[in-house]
C-alpha cells in the first residue's frame, strides 16, 4: 500500500485560526463535496455523525469548514475560526 502525503498548515491571527490541511488521495465525488459544503449541517443524507458534530461546533463558535477536491487529484479542508 503507498503511503499518501499531506500538509497541514495552522495560522494563528490576533482574532482567530486558521488550519489548511490537505492530501493526495482520491478526492471526493463533486455531488458529495457540493453536499458537504453545503451551509446545511444536516444537509447530507447518511452523513457520519463526526462530520455534522465538526459543522454544529464550528458554527456556534463563529467558525466554519470548506472542502475542496477533484476525482484523482486529492483532497483540501480549510477550518476558520474568527
Amino acid at each position: 500500500m503507498e503511503r499518501r502525503q499531506g500538509l497541514r498548515i495552522i495560522y494563528f491571527y490576533k482574532h482567530g485560526l486558521l488550519v489548511f490541511i490537505s492530501d493526495d488521495g482520491k478526492g471526493i465525488d463533486s455531488k458529495l463535496l457540493e453536499q458537504m459544503n453545503s451551509s446545511k449541517i444536516t444537509s447530507i443524507k447518511n452523513l457520519h455523525f463526526g462530520l455534522q458534530n465538526i459543522k454544529l461546533r464550528l458554527n456556534e463558535i463563529g467558525g466554519s469548514i470548506k472542502f475542496v477536491s477533484e476525482k484523482g487529484e486529492g483532497t483540501e479542508v480549510e477550518i476558520k475560526i474568527v
